[in-house]
């Protein structure tokens, strides 16, 4: 009976460091996963921030662009007006 009760506990305690050992991989894969997302989701990121800046260039270029056209529209009015 004794030898019975120590093999069981022997087996119990081989599947505990298993399923342990499974869950370390299992973590280390996880954590893995996660650092490569977390760089991937950092360069989208890095990547919006630049997309973000040239947006803003250009609502200005064409701002100063609109302004422009909208000074020499109110010159060629003015001009005729007086003409």
């Amino acid at each position: 009976m004794h030898q019975i009760v120590q093999r069981n506990l022997g087996n119990t305690i081989i599947t505990c460091l298993n399923r342990k050992q499974t869950f370390r991989g299992n973590s280390m894969q996880i954590m893995n996963f996660s650092s490569l997302l977390q760089e991937s989701m950092m360069q989208d990121l890095t990547a919006v921030r630049e997309l973000c800046m040239k947006l803003d260039q250009t609502r200005e270029s064409l701002s100063r662009q609109l302004a422009a056209k909208s000074l020499d529209q109110e010159q060629v009015r003015l001009s005729t007006r007086t003409s």
